[in-house]
């Protein structure tokens, strides 16, 4: 259910985040300071505009558990969670 969704999710960002590295050359010319903060604006912009406090909640809840870097697949994964 809500799972398969956020890993959905998840790998959509990590694709544009390649993307966005391929486009620049490397992830250093980026800065990984940058791209986590890129990614946290778009990943929170969904809260700002939640009606509810119950469904705000329950939309940082999901987020907190998909940026999780116990929940990643990998090292690097962690890293990146760990930097968002």
């Amino acid at each position: 259910y809500l799972a398969d969704g956020t890993a959905k999710e998840n790998t959509f960002l990590k694709q544009k985040l390649r993307e966005a590295e391929d486009k620049a050359g490397s992830t250093a010319s980026l800065g990984t300071v940058t791209v986590a903060r890129d990614i946290a604006a778009l990943e929170c912009s969904p809260l700002r505009q939640c009606g509810s406090s119950q469904s705000r909640a329950a939309m940082k809840k999901k987020l907190l558990v998909k940026w999780h870097p116990d929940k990643q697949p990998s090292a690097e994964h962690a890293d990146v969670a760990t930097q968002v």
